[in-house]
């Protein structure tokens, strides 16, 4: 995989894709990659009870597989499908009482 541009993560619901969204109408070379459609897309998942379980080592393995050059990579998964060699920035959001980055 070659150089990963910005990674956008956090807890869900904070505001992740909106945030990918408007930085690709401003910067539209990028693209926007999707984490947990990805993981979705290939099956790495399974339906639990607590949710969906993910195979994080079968996504990376996958992932870096891609040239996500220019991209924008979105989830909350990141930390565990990544390399810290391969993430130029990161943005990683958080709910406390208020949202920060």
């Amino acid at each position: 995989m070659n150089c990963v541009n910005l990674v956008i993560t956090g807890n869900p619901g904070v505001g992740k894709h909106t945030i990918a969204d408007l930085f690709v109408k401003e910067y539209s070379s990028y693209q926007i990659f999707d984490i947990n459609k990805f993981a979705i897309e290939k099956e790495f998942g399974e339906q639990s009870d607590d949710g969906i379980e993910v195979d994080t080592v079968k996504l990376k393995d996958e992932i870096q597989k891609l040239n996500l050059d220019k991209s924008i990579i979105v989830g909350h998964l990141a930390p565990y499908v990544l390399d810290k060699s391969d993430i130029d920035f990161a943005i990683i959001f958080f709910k406390n009482d208020k949202y920060y980055i």
